[in-house]
């Protein structure tokens, strides 16, 4: 599985590449938590925009976007930082930068 995480916005509005791996090439442990966190946040099932609320404001809101392929399946979330969703991709989104 390949897992690739963008974020972009904050006070400078830069994109930065948070992460970019392929579970195949992790220690064993560490690619099944990664994997388990995909399937726990039913990621290939998401939409591919979840915007940030209308009454939400501020120009150096977060975004993020999240790109996973396992097997012939390849799905991309753009999700703000200030939008209840990111609660299922949090935890995936730290793990893969390796906290």
């Amino acid at each position: 599985m390949k897992i690739q995480v963008k974020q972009s916005g904050g006070y400078a509005g830069i994109s930065v590449e948070l992460a970019d791996l392929d579970t195949a090439t992790l220690a064993p442990a560490t690619a099944r938590r990664l994997e388990q966190l995909v399937l726990d946040a039913g990621f290939f099932q998401l939409s591919t925009e979840l915007p940030a609320p209308s009454d939400a404001i501020g120009a150096d809101r977060l975004q993020y976007v999240v790109t996973v392929e396992d097997g012939g399946r390849r799905h991309t979330v753009t999700v703000a930082d200030s939008t209840p969703e990111v609660e299922r991709l949090r935890g995936l989104i730290a793990a893969a930068q390796g906290r």
